[in-house]
């Protein structure tokens, strides 16, 4: 996991014909929408729905177009590929308003200045598989490989809604010739983490996960954190979930579970066994 920014810059470059089919603007309603799903004949790519909806009488992704347009050509034959199968993440223009009041106008507008990072952090919103509501629900704890090579977003699913890392899922399934699109409440940004930093960002996290994940590598031999924190490791992890290890308290009954967690050289065991 690296890190990257983003750039914005309208250009009202009209290199994409805009499709006759209707299509799903964003929306904001507290839990996912789910959109019918259509057959891909004759829809329009996810190109053009972000064109549609940017012109739209009120209009949605009009800072997503910007980006694309003054990304590198790649991220725009990528979403107007109508060979690809591709999921977008897309971000609402209120998206990109939150980030701009969190950085600051002027750190705002140098992010987006910078085409390399624009062009990296577009392309960590967008996994190489197309992959509707159901199938994104069914990822639920795992980490997914985006088109920025070498970060993973992680996908959760609490309380009936979905989180891409912490960025919440509003509108589901809008259905492109060459993929679909989820809309999302917050701009994802990569950053450079160790497995040891996600671990603890996710636990600290609002909503929180992997807290007794946490917990339990604080309390085995410091080799087990060394190893997660070390950035020169190549690792994979299974990461059990809080629900995972509440399973395993009701399973084993608290009392043998709390003398678990208090055992060090066999939570360390455990642990270990749980990276590759």
């Amino acid at each position: 996991m690296k890190s990257r920014s983003l750039l914005i810059a309208l250009c009202t470059l009209l290199l994409l014909m805009l499709p006759a089919t209707s299509v799903l603007a964003a929306s904001s309603d507290a839990n996912p929408t789910v959109a019918a799903s259509t057959s891909t004949d004759d829809l329009p790519t996810i190109a053009e729905i972000v064109v549609e909806q940017a012109s739209a009488d009120e209009p949605e992704f009009t800072t997503l177009l910007a980006a694309v347009q003054a990304a590198d050509p790649l991220v725009l034959n990528t979403l107007s590929d109508e060979t690809a199968d591709v999921t977008v993440f897309a971000p609402t223009d209120a998206a990109f308003e939150a980030l701009k009041t969190e950085l600051g106008e002027t750190a705002f507008n140098d992010l987006l200045a910078n085409q390399p990072a624009l062009t990296n952090i577009l392309l960590y919103h967008v996994l190489g598989e197309s992959l509707e509501a159901s199938e994104v629900i069914g990822r639920d704890g795992e980490f997914v490989e985006t088109l920025y090579a070498g970060f993973d977003v992680v996908i959760r699913v609490i309380d009936g809604d979905v989180f891409i890392n912490d960025s919440k899922v509003v509108t589901t399934d809008i259905q492109a010739s060459n993929g679909v699109i989820h809309v999302i409440d917050t701009v994802l940004q990569p950053v450079d983490q160790t497995i040891a930093d996600v671990v603890v960002a996710n636990a600290t996290g609002d909503p929180a996960e992997f807290t007794t994940l946490l917990a339990a590598v604080q309390a085995a031999d410091p080799l087990v954190l060394n190893t997660l924190a070390d950035p020169d490791q190549e690792l994979t992890v299974f990461a059990p979930t809080d629900a995972a290890f509440e399973a395993l308290k009701t399973e084993l009954g608290e009392t043998a579970f709390n003398d678990l967690l208090a055992d060090q050289p066999a939570l360390t065991n455990i642990l270990l066994y749980h990276v590759i």
